[in-house]
């Protein structure tokens, strides 16, 4: 069969949902952790919250707060209203943190791959996932 890579998700992103047979062979494949420092994370959730705009982002914290817990979205919230856009994607990676660490926690360890970023190039990631897709 064909390999296809896909980004460790629970099953549930947002409204969708993966198909069980499809998460279960998720859940079952190899898996390359690619462990980016915190700032560099940070920054990409700027960047990427900050192109939808304090109104659209207001309206996900809404959408979150059942699960990022109410003194948490309020704080967010209050971040967002102050444009401390930094503070609210903190918050919002705490949480994101959480689910992905619990998800991972999931996993058979043997079938992670550990790929520390700060000591990689970008070219040498590709490189092992092609070799490995390829082996």
């Amino acid at each position: 069969g064909k390999e296809i890579l896909v980004e460790n998700e629970s099953q549930r992103i947002g409204t969708l949902i993966i198909p069980r047979p499809l998460f279960e062979q998720m859940k079952c494949a190899p898996a390359f952790v690619l462990q980016v420092p915190q700032e560099k994370r940070l920054q990409e959730c700027l960047d990427e919250y900050l192109a939808l705009g304090s109104q659209k982002l207001s309206a996900a914290l809404l959408c979150l707060k059942k699960k990022l817990g109410s003194l948490e979205t309020k704080r967010a919230l209050e971040a967002l209203e102050q444009n401390n856009f930094y503070e609210c994607c903190r918050i919002l990676l705490r949480y994101y943190d959480k689910k992905y660490n619990y998800g991972m926690s999931q996993r058979d360890p043997k079938i992670l791959t550990i790929l520390p970023s700060t000591q990689v190039a970008d070219d040498t990631i590709i490189n092992k996932i092609q070799n490995y897709l390829h082996s």
